[in-house]
């Protein structure tokens, strides 16, 4: 688990909430995603860390943008592809007989 700024837990995001993501999202979004707390994606996106792992960061404005597909990519997330389902949910329930 990770600290968030206000010492909380910071909770990563599930496969559903990744993709149901806009195409471009905030910093702190890109943070979420990781399971790290704001001030610390912040600070790795000033040190230059965010975009050495091929995440592209878009200036618009005033404001930072993070590439979603970039997100996805880094994560193994491929939006095309169903979640796997586990063996143990594939295997119907035999312990009771259907009658």
């Amino acid at each position: 688990m990770t600290l968030g700024a206000s010492g909380g837990e910071t909770q990563p995001l599930t496969r559903d909430q990744l993709l149901e993501l806009p195409p471009v999202v905030t910093l702190d979004i890109l943070g979420q995603a990781l399971g790290v707390s704001a001030p610390t994606i912040r600070e790795c996106h000033r040190r230059g860390d965010v975009t050495a792992f091929g995440i592209r960061v878009l200036r618009v404005g005033q404001q930072w943008r993070v590439v979603t597909a970039d997100i996805w990519r880094l994560l193994g997330l491929n939006p095309a592809i169903p979640e796997p389902v586990s063996p143990a949910a594939a295997e119907p329930d035999i312990s009771s007989p259907e009658c």
